[in-house]
This record gives structure tokens, sequence and C-alpha cells, in this order.
């Protein structure tokens, strides 16, 4: 996949709070459809109020539900010129669920999609030895590996079909979603942690 030419940091960086990136000024044409955000996470363990990596065999129970990236976020606020112009509403991995799903076949999905952790789950098997994809998953966060997330926005705004002109302002926020509900696993009173380790806005 060809990366944007116009790279941006975030402005605010957390764990727990949100990420926020700014585009001042742009001297060019913003094409919000084509850009892209990349992400790296980790997934540590909780214990006693200690934060520590997985072992081998915590890797194998703790699993991430499908399209994960997406998830992370429980919606991606959207400032243009100081105006906000997307809703309070927070179904950002809902939205972007089915996006995949329907704008995809099947075989794309399982190419176009490792980077966002897509693989499907078996129906009626959610966290289960015989489910495929929660079988798949782990290997991507195993023993806290560095997960490298690549995937673009997938904001309505970005659907309107012309770019925004030269010397507009961007403002995105993404506000993080509940961690529990991003990871599977069978070990109870435990709260895997995500850790945003870096990020970057990649603007077309």
């Amino acid at each position: 996949m060809e990366v944007p030419a116009s790279t941006f940091l975030p402005v605010l960086l957390s764990d727990e709070a949100l990420i926020e990136f700014r585009v001042e000024k742009s001297p060019s044409y913003i094409n919000l459809d084509e850009s892209y955000v990349y992400m790296k996470v980790q997934v540590l363990l909780n214990v006693d109020g200690q934060l520590k990596k997985m072992d081998k065999n915590e890797s194998l129970a703790i699993s991430t539900i499908n399209n994960f990236a997406y998830s992370l976020w429980s919606n991606i606020e959207l400032y243009v010129n100081d105006e906000k112009v997307t809703s309070e509403q927070v179904t950002y991995p809902w939205m972007s669920y089915v996006h995949n799903l329907t704008k995809m076949s099947a075989d794309e999905r399982e190419v176009v999609l490792q980077d966002v952790i897509w693989f499907k789950d078996t129906p009626y098997l959610l966290e289960n030895a015989n489910n495929q994809g929660f079988m798949k998953r782990p290997a991507m966060i195993k023993e806290s590996k560095k997960a490298e997330l690549f995937y673009p926005l997938l904001l309505d705004f970005g659907k309107l079909g012309k770019p925004l002109p030269p010397q507009t302002e961007l403002s995105l926020r993404f506000i993080p979603g509940d961690v529990s509900s991003c990871l599977l696993h069978d070990v109870s009173d435990l709260t895997p942690p995500i850790r945003i380790i870096d990020a970057k806005l990649y603007v077309q």
C-alpha cells in the first residue's frame, strides 16, 4: 500500500486519554478518504497493580477481538477550522466493522486487513479453542510483542467526494474505547492494559 506523502505526529499521545493530531494550514488539498493512521501498540498484564509482559502461557489465553485496530476507539472527532463536523455517537468500531465486512470479499479481508488484526471468528465459538480467528490473533500480540497497525481513517466526512482546500486546519481526536471490549481472555479478574507506543497520521 502506498503511503501518502505528508506525515504528522500527535500533539497528544496517551495510553488512557485521547490521541490528537493537528494539521496546521495545509499548503495543498487534503483527501481524508485516502489518509491513514499508523500505530504501534503493546498488550501488557496488570498483576497486583504492576505492569508486566505476557509469558508464553498467558499469550495463549489472551486474544484480540476481530477488527482490533478500529475497536481501540469509540469515536474519532474531526474539527475543520475549529468547527466540529462529526457526531457524538460512539459507533466508530461498529461502522468500521460493517464497512470492512461489506466492502471487501472474504479473501480480500484475510489479506488486506491483517494490519488491523482481522481474522474471521468461527460462529458461536467466540472465546473457544475451536474458533480459528481467536487462535490466530494471539500471534499478533504474544509475549507483549509490539503490534504495528496501519489503516484508513474511514470517516463519513471523507466520503463527500471533494478534497478540502489549501490552508484548511484540521484536528483529529481519537477517543479511546473500553479496553476490556478489545480483548478476549479467560483469565479471571484481569484487564490487560493496551499501551500506545507510537502513532502517525499520513495525509494525502
